[in-house]
């Protein structure tokens, strides 16, 4: 009997001490509060861009021009062995508007060329004759005049030349002559003088012609600049 009774005050003091235990629980939750839960996502928020990438515009490449007066010629003028070197500043290479049938300007230096030679100045048309002709410039050639001969290694030379027509091409050549070569120049420009037709010589032509055919050059002649230009 006394163990009935045990059993039964033990299973009271439990059944308390659970009652306590799950009451003190209730408190402490309804003090704490309900517990907070996160807001839901934004559904108006703006849509995320795509990063924008830019591609730089680059301007269009020029297409090259063309010069239209590329030498044709099938060599240069060499007869001779002078020393030195020669400039032309005047005109410009490349100057296509010059005037045709009156007198221009033509210029520029020479260095290491030795004292007594000649800088005889040449225009050359790739238009005339069958291959070209080479016509020397002088101031006076019925008086066969000759460039002054070189009398230091270094100077600058000038003289006026002239193109035959408009909206060509041409070649302003300055080449260095012997004491000899230089007189045989001369002596043709007067006889052409003497003829009106000034004929211009031929590259690889006979040593001695008559108009309208082009002789040869003289021996002793030796080509050192060229530029190309056109007539307007």
């Amino acid at each position: 009997m006394k163990n009935i009774i045990a059993v039964f005050v033990v299973r009271n003091y439990l059944l308390n001490r659970v009652f306590l235990l799950c009451l003190m629980c209730s408190l402490v939750i309804s003090a704490c509060g309900t517990p907070a839960t996160e807001p839901p996502a934004r559904t108006d928020a703006p849509p995320t861009e795509a990063p924008v990438t830019l591609t730089p515009t680059l301007p269009p490449t020029p297409i090259p021009t063309t010069w239209p007066c590329t030498s044709y010629r099938s060599g240069k003028v060499q007869n001779g062995d002078i020393p030195g070197e020669v400039k032309i500043d005047t005109p410009l290479q490349g100057t296509i508007d010059l005037p045709s049938g009156q007198n221009i300007q033509a210029a520029g230096t020479y260095t290491g060329i030795p004292a007594g030679k000649y800088l005889w100045v040449f225009i050359y048309s790739p238009d005339a004759g069958l291959h070209g002709r080479y016509y020397p410039q002088t101031k006076d050639a019925t008086q066969r005049w000759q460039p002054d001969p070189t009398t230091e290694p270094d100077g600058r030379w000038t003289l006026n030349v002239s193109f035959g027509a408009p909206q060509l091409c041409y070649e302003v050549i300055v080449m260095v002559a012997d004491t000899t070569e230089s007189q045989s120049i001369a002596s043709q420009l007067q006889r052409w003088a003497d003829l009106n037709n000034y004929a211009g010589y031929e590259l690889n032509g006979p040593l001695s012609a008559e108009p309208p055919d082009g002789p040869g050059f003289p021996g002793g002649l030796v080509e050192k600049v060229s530029i190309e230009v056109r007539t307007r």
